[in-house]
């Protein structure tokens, strides 16, 4: 019985590293998919912030004519983008549009973070995106 206790030695430590590299996967990914959703809060912030500063962008003529808030599709753009410039927003503008009638601006942002623990697992960088969307008041 002695010879067949002393032949075991040493194996709870194989499998001790493999449920190590899963828990440490499972960690990783709850940590970084945290991050990742605590990101596209602020960015969807971020864009829809935009694109209630590219409402201010009205085409006066066109509004006080038709009686409602119309945009003028350059001005609005240029609004939109001056509000990221000036919080300083380091992502990557995917779109700035105005709709056909004039009414609504959207905003479509992405970042990318660099990961905490998935990195070890060969995922270094995650992308997130956001699209914010705002029109402007009527009165």
């Amino acid at each position: 019985m002695r010879a067949r206790l002393g032949g075991e030695t040493g194996q709870i430590a194989p499998l001790f590293l493999v449920l190590s590299v899963v828990v440490l996967g499972a960690l990783g990914f709850v940590i970084d998919l945290g991050m990742a959703m605590n990101s596209r809060a602020e960015l969807t912030y971020t864009a829809g912030a935009a694109a209630r500063a590219g409402t201010a962008g009205l085409d006066p003529k066109i509004s006080q004519h038709l009686g409602i808030p119309t945009l003028d599709p350059a001005l609005a753009r240029d609004d939109a983008l001056a509000y990221l410039r000036q919080v300083g927003f380091a992502g990557r503008v995917l779109a700035v549009s105005v709709s056909p009638d004039d009414r609504q601006v959207q905003v479509s942002i992405e970042q990318t973070r660099p990961t905490a623990l998935l990195r070890l697992f060969g995922v270094g960088r995650l992308t997130v995106h956001a699209v914010g969307t705002a029109s402007p008041r009527e009165g």
